[in-house]
């Protein structure tokens, strides 16, 4: 569960770092 929700987070940071960046 726990490496669930770090991966979920991990798509997150990312996206809104691309929505930054872009």
């Amino acid at each position: 569960m726990l490496e669930y929700k770090a991966k979920l987070v991990g798509i997150t940071v990312v996206r809104v770092n691309e929505a930054y960046t872009s």
